[in-house]
């Protein structure tokens, strides 16, 4: 997560309030679904990581689209992809 927040500090102002605010918010809201799911119970639990597992994915295009923007480089597009 740190990772990412650090990454989108460095988008021009314009990217940072779009493609920067909806990277870091998929992010944190990952880390809140975990953390409910560390808690949660039989088909509640699988439930969350599902639900986690799809905010992932959107990281995952978002990153792809800071990437194809030129502002996350390929060097730390490949590190987010094994990050993620």
């Amino acid at each position: 997560m740190k990772w990412v927040l650090d990454r989108v500090d460095g988008f021009p102002k314009n990217q940072r309030f779009v493609l920067g605010t909806r990277l870091a918010d998929a992010v944190l809201e990952v880390m809140e679904v975990l953390a409910e799911a560390t808690y949660a119970r039989g088909p509640a639990k699988a439930e969350l990581l599902a639900k986690a597992n799809r905010r992932i994915e959107s990281v995952r295009w978002l990153v792809r689209v800071c990437k194809d923007r030129n502002r996350v480089s390929a060097a730390r597009f490949a590190f987010s992809a094994r990050a993620v």
